[in-house]
């Protein structure tokens, strides 16, 4: 590292020194030159004087400032002093003009620096600008000068003007003769001469032959000579001219110093009569000279350069042009003729060079822009305002077209007349198709936005249609839009259903079918309801499946269009027909996008469809409640009167016989409500309506409340009764009537198909947790037995194993189905096991929750002997009756006779808010369906009596869904019952709610 740092170093130092050496020659060559040039200018001076016709060292000493730099002022200011001394000149004389003659150049050098002359003398300007520096920096050398030979008492002061001048023109004309030869000299300026060495040497010859004619042959007077020197001006022009700087300046320099000899030797040309007359003219001469050559030097330089530039231009250009392979550049004639034609022009257009030139550019454009008069609008368009552009199709020589960028600009000469134009044009067909297709995007994005939007909204599926069509014609762009449906006619024609645009009867001019065999059925539409894929007619004119429709086409401006399948539920419904009047106007990007449209499109039709099919399912559910409830209502007041009549006669004491046919008439009646209860419960379960409570329940007692009610029937039929059940929790949260209700149709069928044996009620667990119990409720019988193949539909709605059962032993065959739909919404199932002639299982599951919290807000009443307790505890109370059916009225009277309370009636609803706000009764018995108003709006104003909030009202009533129960307790009833009213719960539920008189006794 050290080694190499060394070496560094002594490199550099080298290097140092090198330049130093140099820098030391210079100054030293600049000294020598300065010296030998001024000693032999003072040697000539004008008649004896002491100042010098020539000061070439000037020119010397601002040679070597400008081109070696400032650095040189040493070498000047040496050369002076000794050139001046040299002469004799006192040491301060000599260092006075020496400092003079130092500080001129270097003014003049500073000046031309400031001003970025350029040294070769290549532009006016530089020629300007030396001759200005040269006069202006001379003023220093001339003014010091004299005033030091002044001080010296070498002029008086009646010379000093005389003197100025004469130093001052000397120096300048010194700097004039020097400087444009050491300035520009280079080897490469010496070069160019080097290659005109005959025509420079005869030149200098005929130069030298009239330098010794004028400045050196004695012949005449000097008047005679004169004339001859000034007459070798254009010699030296055309040396500028033809040699350039340097030659014409070594000539101006020769020529000077022989006319300085000869005048400073008393003859040639200049030696007059008067000696201030020869040396004006030297001076003007010898300037005139320079300044010719120099001017005309530039001149011709800037005249070479410009030409230079203007050839490498318009060779550039040429180049340019010739390899442009993207661009037809054609230049014109002011007739529009081609006179050039670039290698992009043919690689555009087709044509050859030779096949094109002197035609007219009318030969480019298409006949309809022809016969429009394009091409000539164009150029005269041009000529007008200098420039015409364009955007328009242009045809190839093999008649093909393309899309072109056109512009013409008018060519001008600098006089303003029209020599012709240009044109360049540039192929964008690429650059067209790529904003078609970019138009048909951004047009079928639209429509799909606005589409999605109107299917978002859509209520109907004919307005929904219309409404598309309309969307594709205003948002689209397209002619005409239409959707058809097929019809199923003999001719599968194709029907119309909604339609936008520009239709004007087209539709009702035209057959179009959706049949393969039929030419009517080959065209876009047909071809897409029949085979349910999207189908494209790009041009009406040569597609021959469109032949039957092209003249009708045609007349509207249909030149393509696009038929797209309505597909709902894989079975195509119609199909989406878009006309537009170009042909080729569907491009593959843009079908794939309506592809999409219609795809949401026929989810669209297919939901307001389902929407419209639940509607109607819907209302057909709610035509069936309705229809149900007004049945139930219907079968159910008669009812009421049936069963509570037969009980009132069996408790007013009847013979045998007629217990017997009471009995009848309860079997009959409690048979009748129940296919009545079965109906409405199927009903409800269909519509999603049947709802479970959650109250408190004991298995045990369930089981044994569902004994007690087989039991007489089981006892008729010499049917053994049993019980086996495991332990479970005593208190479950569930649905004691449903859960009833389901053991009861198991074990009512199980009576009605058992002839012998025995009837088993079954309960165990088979899940638990701390929250929930999973119980198994199962009904074995000893019966017929159901075959395999009957067991799949048993559970079935109106399914029994076979149909000769109904008639055999009755039922309407709904038991078992509702017994499964309650199994599943208690979070269980259901299900049989049986062997014919041997006996079934009927089981499901139920899962029940363990709470010990009870439920219900019915006030608790012992139900042993209702009627007697009633009677009793509640003597004197009083009760409103509400019921419009006569028959009813009379029955509830009845029932209620031998309680002791007191009864009013009210045949409607107006009447028993009248009374209720009359008198404070302690329960009211309201029915729901009367012919003013409803049971529901007369509790609501019964509520609104000030003191009424509290009294029990029942709800006695024949509509007996649970949204009629619902409807009750919203509107403030405190219980319900339905009719027909079962006396045992009539009792109850009128104990559960009276407040009694006194207590009952012990």
């Amino acid at each position: 590292m050290d080694e190499r740092r060394a070496l560094l170093v002594t490199l550099t130092q080298t290097g140092h020194a090198g330049v130093r050496l140099t820098r030391l020659a210079q100054i030293c060559a600049v000294a020598v030159a300065y010296f030998s040039t001024g000693w032999l200018g003072l040697k000539l001076p004008y008649f004896g004087s002491h100042i010098t016709l020539i000061w070439l060292p000037t020119g010397i000493a601002v040679a070597a400032l400008v081109r070696w730099g400032f650095g040189m002022w040493p070498g000047i200011a040496i050369g002076a002093f000794l050139a001046n001394w040299a002469i004799g000149s006192t040491f301060s004389l000599a260092f006075g003009t020496a400092t003079g003659n130092t500080l001129a150049p270097l003014l003049t050098a500073y000046w031309l620096r400031q001003v970025h002359f350029d040294s070769d003398f290549n532009r006016q300007v530089d020629v300007a600008s030396f001759i200005v520096a040269s006069s202006v920096g001379m003023l220093v050398s001339a003014t010091g000068g004299v005033f030091n030979l002044y001080l010296a008492k070498l002029l008086t002061l009646d010379g000093v003007a005389v003197a100025w001048l004469t130093w001052w023109v000397g120096d300048v004309v010194g700097l004039l003769l020097a400087g444009p030869l050491l300035l520009p000299l280079s080897r490469n300026t010496l070069s160019q001469l080097g290659g005109k060495k005959r025509s420079l040497a005869l030149w200098f010859l005929v130069a030298g032959f009239i330098a010794w004619l004028v400045f050196v042959v004695h012949y005449g007077e000097a008047g005679l000579r004169l004339p001859l020197a000034f007459l070798a001006l254009p010699l030296f022009a055309w040396a500028a001219l033809h040699f350039g700087i340097v030659a014409a300046a070594v000539a101006c320099l020769g020529f000077a110093m022989v006319a300085t000899w000869s005048a400073s030797s008393g003859q040639g040309a200049f030696h007059l009569y008067n000696p201030q007359l020869g040396l004006i003219l030297l001076w003007s001469y010898i300037a005139t000279t320079q300044l010719t050559g120099l001017s005309l030097a530039a001149l011709k330089a800037e005249r070479d350069r410009a030409d230079e530039i203007r050839l490498k231009s318009e060779e550039g250009l040429r180049m340019m042009i010739a390899s442009v392979m993207d661009y037809s550049i054609i230049m014109l004639d002011p007739e529009g003729r081609v006179a050039s034609w670039n290698d992009g022009s043919k690689h555009l257009k087709g044509y050859d060079a030779a096949e094109i030139l002197g035609h007219s550019i009318a030969l480019f454009y298409t006949p309809e822009e022809q016969a429009k008069g394009r091409p000539a609008a164009l150029l005269k368009l041009a000529a007008e305002t200098g420039r015409a552009e364009e955007e328009n199709w242009h045809v190839r020589k093999d008649g093909s077209r393309f899309f072109a960028d056109s512009i013409i600009t008018a060519l001008r000469a600098p006089s303003g007349a029209l020599i012709g134009f240009s044109e360049v044009t540039r192929d964008m067909t690429e650059r067209k198709r790529a904003d078609r297709e970019m138009q048909r995007l951004n047009r079928s994005l639209r429509l799909l936005s606005d589409c999605n939007l109107l299917l978002v909204h859509a209520t109907d599926e004919a307005a929904l249609l219309t409404d598309i069509c309309r969307v594709m014609v205003t948002s689209g762009d397209y002619v005409m839009a239409w959707v058809g449906v097929p019809e199923n006619d003999e001719q599968k024609s194709v029907r119309p259903v909604a339609v936008s645009g520009f239709e004007n009867g087209y539709l009702d001019g035209v057959r179009i079918s959706w049949n393969g065999d039929s030419p009517l059925g080959l065209g876009p539409t047909g071809t897409a309801i029949r085979t349910g894929k999207t189908t494209v007619n790009q041009d009406v004119l040569s597609n021959p499946n469109l032949r039957p429709w092209r003249e009708a086409a045609l007349k509207h401006g249909f030149q393509s269009s696009l038929s797209l399948p309505l597909v709902c539920e894989s079975r195509t419904i119609g199909a989406l027909t878009l006309y537009a009047r170009a042909p080729n106007a569907f491009a593959v990007e843009e079908v794939k996008l309506l592809d999409e449209l219609v795809q949401n499109l026929s989810f669209g039709i297919q939901m307001l469809r389902t929407r419209q099919e639940r509607d109607t399912a819907k209302a057909a559910t709610h035509a069936k409640s309705v229809f149900l409830a007004n049945m139930s209502h219907e079968i159910r007041t008669p009812l009421n009167a049936i069963l509570g009549m037969a009980y009132l006669l069996r408790r007013e004491g009847v013979t045998e016989q007629q217990a017997e046919r009471l009995g009848t008439i309860n079997a009959s009646a409690d048979h009748l409500l129940s296919v009545i209860n079965d109906i409405l419960d199927l009903s409800k379960i269909e519509a999603g309506k049947l709802t479970l409570e959650k109250t408190r329940l004991e298995v045990n007692v369930l089981l044994s409340n569902v004994l007690s009610i087989i039991a007489s029937r089981a006892q008729a039929q010499g049917l053994k009764l049993r019980v086996e059940a495991e332990k479970v929790p005593r208190h479950l949260v569930g649905d004691p009537t449903r859960l009833t209700q389901a053991l009861l149709n198991y074990a009512n069928n199980a009576i009605k198909f058992t002839e012998s044996g025995s009837i088993t009620l079954r309960t165990r667990v088979l899940e638990s947790d701390d929250a929930t119990l999973l119980l198994r409720f199962e009904v074995q019988d000893t019966g017929i037995g159901i075959a395999p193949q009957a067991r799949l539909r048993l559970f079935e709605a109106f399914e029994q194993a076979d149909s000769s059962t109904t008639r055999e032993y009755g039922g309407t065959s709904l038991g078992l189905a509702i017994t499964r739909y309650l199994a599943v919404l208690m979070g269980g199932e259901a299900g049989v096991n049986s062997t014919p002639n041997v006996g079934s299982t009927f089981w499901f599951t139920a899962r029940l929750e363990m709470c010990e919290q009870t439920s219900g807000n019915r006030p608790s009443a012992d139900t042993v002997d209702a009627e007697a307790r009633l009677t009793e505890t509640c003597r004197g109370l009083s009760v409103l009756l509400v019921e419009d059916e006569p028959i009813n009225q009379l029955v509830a009277q009845e029932l209620l006779s031998t309680t002791g309370l007191i009864i009013d009636t009210a045949d409607n609803d107006l009447q028993a808010v009248q009374k209720a706000k009359a008198k404070p009764y302690d329960l009211i018995l309201m029915d729901m369906q009367m012919p003013k108003m409803d049971g529901v709006t007369a509790t609501r104003l019964i509520r609104q009596i000030p003191g009424r909030q509290t009294v029990p009202i029942i709800a006695m009533t024949a509509n007996a869904f649970s949204e009629d129960r619902a409807r009750c307790m919203d509107a403030g009833m405190n219980d319900f019952l339905s009719k027909p009213v079962v006396p045992e719960k009539f009792y109850y539920a009128l104990l559960a709610w009276l407040r009694p008189l006194q207590p009952p006794s012990a």
